[in-house]
Parts: C-alpha cells; sequence; structure tokens
C-alpha cells in the first residue's frame, strides 16, 4: 500500500520551515519579513490557525521555532522588525492563552533553550 498522503498541517508548515530552513544572513530580509507576516496572519485567523497547527496542535513545535527564531534573530539579519516583533509577541502571548497550558508548555519545552528564552522575554 501507498503512504498516507500528508496531512494539510503538514503541507502548509513544510512550506515555511523549508523557507527558514535556507534563510540565511544572505537572504532576502524583506521576503523573510513578508513570509513571516504571512504565517502570522494564518494564525491570527481562526479558520486557517487549525490548518497551520493542526487538529491535535502537532506543528505547534516548529511554529513557535519559527516565530523565535525570527524574534530572536540578530538585529544586523534584518529579518525582524520592530512591528513584525511585536506582532509575535502578541501571536505567542494569545496562543499561550488560547492554547490548553499543558499542550502550549509542552510545545515550548521541545524547543532548544534558546527558543524558550526568546519566547519568555516576548
Amino acid at each position: 500500500l501507498p503512504p498516507p498522503p500528508p496531512s494539510r498541517p503538514l503541507l502548509v508548515l513544510v512550506f515555511f520551515i523549508a523557507f527558514f530552513g535556507k534563510t540565511s544572513v544572505e537572504a532576502d530580509e524583506e521576503e523573510s519579513r513578508a513570509v513571516t507576516n504571512q504565517l502570522c496572519g494564518m494564525l491570527e485567523n481562526p479558520n486557517l490557525s487549525q490548518l497551520v497547527l493542526g487538529a491535535s496542535l502537532e506543528t505547534l513545535p516548529q511554529v513557535l521555532s519559527i516565530l523565535a527564531r525570527v524574534a530572536g534573530s540578530d538585529p544586523t539579519e534584518e529579518l525582524c522588525n520592530k512591528a513584525l516583533k511585536a506582532r509575535i509577541s502578541t501571536l505567542v502571548r494569545s496562543m499561550a492563552q488560547s492554547i490548553p497550558q499543558q499542550g502550549f508548555q509542552g510545545a515550548v519545552a521541545q524547543l532548544p533553550d534558546e527558543f524558550q528564552t526568546v519566547l519568555r522575554s516576548l
């Protein structure tokens, strides 16, 4: 039997992971901010956030990792400006309140210490 097709949340997340996996200092900072803003917009929309996070929040650790990487990026990389950092901060705080605490904290615990520190500082 062929393997089952990937779930929609996984397909949506694959795009963002692929983009941020190649993002480096040489990457187009404006494009990075645009993609991150698009991810934030999807997460802010109740109809789309479930698509991104999955019904059982299976992609929450990866999403938080992307948000922490951008929000905590070196200012010289210019991956995140003040407006985007404020948007990410508001979004992460909203997610922390709307997602069951055990699920949110469990996802954060899966992240590297550096990303956990960034998320706590937002």
